[in-house]
């Protein structure tokens, strides 16, 4: 009986450490009283998350944090700190800290945020799907906007870019919906992959300072035209989907004619705004096609002079032609992924009279069941 006693009131301490609403985090102690989770003591809070196998321990609490508070010697907010606190709303943040980790908000309920200077690092992902999240403001101490850091976002409709910033990374309001205009300051010299993909974006104004754009910076998104400027020396395939690229004439890498983008002399061809037309004669100047340079549903007719030898694999993307008509004599050699989409038993391939056989028997082009003058 004594020993019964004995375990039951071990187990009982047990699971009341385990599920008591206060504890030890590192150097740091915290505590939840009436939905306010409070973090308070001196030094650097530990970090949790997948990579380091471990939650936070207020984390078992999440549904019951509506409110953090941060005190003003904590020095930084670890990776995967209030992932997942869907009823959180608010969070002071201290100019202690210096550093936000990977994933530190992720998915909460945050709907508004002001991130004190203090803050130099904000790690990627930190307020990815944040659903409820409107506005932020981020602070001139940073340089970088990490990868993904409003991924999801589908709510934020206001951030700042501060002029501190000389980078954005890939996807960092990809799929924020209600994101309709931007500000890129003079700062920024790089703007990552898929940065505005299927966001609401419908104005932007890249500045004289970008170098690089990645590649689906636009994508989906709202945008009728971009204007590339003169700074820019590279650019990723696919920059938007619909909109049309103008080029300024001062920019030495690249050119544009009526929408479509090319290389300065014209000899490559790296982009086609769908929706533009249904068909498109390419250009005789052009003997190079990019990766993705055509990537249009909607286009079901083109022409391709004899000047163009090289085809990159995906050059026509998922292109649903109906009729090819190919001016050179001797058939190029390309890839079976250059026509991928393309129903090559309906589609028709006109070809010179003379060059029929030759293109009968080549590689790629002899899946055309009709081949025609």
């Amino acid at each position: 009986m004594k020993r019964i006693i004995i375990i039951c009131c071990i187990l009982c301490v047990v699971f009341s450490s385990v599920y008591a609403q206060s504890g030890r985090a590192g150097e740091l102690s915290w505590n939840i009283l009436d939905g306010t989770l409070t973090i308070s003591g001196k030094g650097i809070m530990p970090n949790y998350g997948v990579m380091n196998f471990k939650l936070a321990p207020w984390l078992s609490y999440r549904d019951s944090i509506y409110r953090v508070v941060i005190g003003n010697s904590v020095t930084n907010i670890s990776d995967y700190a209030f992932a997942g606190c869907n009823n959180m709303t608010s969070i002071i943040i201290p100019n202690s800290v210096t550093t936000i980790g990977v994933d530190a908000f992720r998915g909460s309920g945050l709907n508004s945020v002001t991130i004190p200077n203090s803050v130099k690092v904000i790690e990627k992902s930190a307020f990815e799907d944040c659903n409820n999240l409107v506005s932020i403001v981020l602070p001139e101490s940073i340089t970088e906007i990490s990868d993904r850091l409003f991924f999801g976002c589908a709510s934020l409709s206001s951030v700042n870019i501060p002029n501190s910033v000389t980078t954005i990374g890939n996807e960092v309001f990809y799929l924020c919906r209600e994101l309709t205009a931007v500000t890129i300051p003079n700062s920024v010299t790089s703007i990552g992959n898929y940065v505005f993909a299927y966001s609401g974006l419908n104005s932007v104004i890249i500045p004289n300072t970008v170098v690089t754009i990645g590649y689906a910076v636009f994508l989906g998104s709202n945008l009728t035209s971009v204007t590339i400027p003169g700074s820019v020396i590279e650019i990723g395939h696919g920059i938007c989907h619909n909109c049309t690229v103008d080029v300024a004439d001062e920019n030495t890498v690249y050119s544009s004619v009526d929408g479509v983008l090319f290389s300065k002399d014209k000899t490559t061809l790296f982009f086609f705004p769908c929706g533009m037309a249904n068909s498109y004669i390419i250009p005789s100047s052009v003997n190079s096609l990019g990766f993705r340079a055509f990537d249009c549903k909607d286009l079901t007719s083109i022409e391709i002079p004899a000047s163009v030898t090289n085809f990159d694999s995906m050059a026509f993307g998922y292109c649903n032609f109906t009729e090819i008509i190919n001016l050179a004599p001797t058939p190029q050699t390309i890839s079976n992924y250059l026509f991928i989409s393309v129903d090559k038993k309906k589609c028709i391939l006109r070809v010179q009279n003379a060059s029929i056989d030759a293109y009968r028997n080549a590689e790629g082009w002899k899946e055309f069941e009709n081949i025609a003058d």
